[in-house]
């Protein structure tokens, strides 16, 4: 199980004094693959993870109409069964952002690079489920595919899906 950690972050001044926060971040719906019983949101590592963080209230515009941007830092580790967290390398890479009269957002991907024998055994998954259902397939062209895919080298899907 991987635990995802956000830090909202301005870079706005320090000096500005600005109201207490609530910052809240969510897992956008396209990287959604579940929930588990507990409801916890569940996601792969194999494609970037879409996040949106918020803040609430939105920091007062300073004199200059100048305001700094939001930033944001991921930190995520990775739990075992006995609740015992190693962190691990992820890097977040903001994609937007923007503000109403109410919150101020900052979206972004997370990248949680997968180790590649497990990228490549994914990738070999992958190739022999749609070359099982092309070998299923009543058209004579996705049979025929279905006996190039399982040709396909795993290792080169999996470099290009990093």
């Amino acid at each position: 199980m991987i635990r995802l950690f956000f830090i909202l972050a301005t870079l706005a001044r320090a000096s500005q004094a600005s109201p207490p926060a609530r910052t809240s971040c969510a897992v956008q719906a396209p990287s959604v693959l579940g929930r588990s019983p507990s409801g916890v949101v569940q996601v792969s590592n194999l494609p970037l993870i879409q996040v949106e963080c918020r803040r609430s209230p939105r920091r007062p515009l300073p004199a200059s109409g100048q305001q700094g941007l939001l930033n944001v830092e991921a930190v995520v580790y990775q739990l075992t069964e006995q609740g015992a967290s190693t962190r691990v390398p992820s890097q977040a890479t903001a994609s937007g952002g923007g503000g109403d009269s109410q919150d101020e957002w900052v979206s972004f991907y997370l990248d949680i690079p997968i180790d590649e024998s497990e990228r490549d055994a994914a990738s070999r998954a992958f190739l022999a489920d749609l070359a099982r259902q092309a070998a299923a397939s009543p058209n004579e062209i996705e049979r025929a595919q279905a006996a190039r895919l399982q040709g396909m080298d795993a290792r080169m899907l999996g470099q290009m899906v990093r």
